[in-house]
C-alpha cells in the first residue's frame, strides 16, 4: 500500500473511532459512536494488522460495551491475546 494511502485510511480511522494514532491497530476498542458516526444506528468495526475497533450506537451502548469488554479477543494472525479497552 502506499505511504499517502495508508496515511489517508489511518487518518480516517482515528477519526472514526475517536483514538490516537498510536493506539490505532494496537489492541482492541470499544465504545459508543461519536463525531461522524453519532446518529448511526449500526455498529462500525474495523480490523487491520493487531487491533480491532468497534463502535456502536448510544441505544444500547452501555449494555453491549460492558459485555464486549468483559470478553479477551485475538487481535493477531500470531494468536497474541489482548483485553478489549473500553472508550467513552
Amino acid at each position: 500500500m502506499h505511504a499517502a494511502t495508508l496515511s489517508a485510511l489511518n487518518d480516517y480511522y482515528t477519526d472514526v473511532f475517536g483514538i490516537d494514532e498510536v493506539s490505532l491497530w494496537q489492541g482492541a476498542t470499544v465504545r459508543t459512536h461519536s463525531g461522524r458516526l453519532q446518529g448511526y444506528e449500526g455498529y462500525y468495526v474495523a480490523w487491520r494488522s493487531d487491533g480491532v475497533h468497534v463502535s456502536v450506537p448510544s441505544s444500547g451502548g452501555s449494555e453491549v460495551i460492558g459485555f464486549l469488554s468483559a470478553e479477551t479477543v485475538d487481535t493477531s494472525e500470531s494468536g497474541l491475546l489482548a483485553r478489549v479497552r473500553r472508550g467513552s
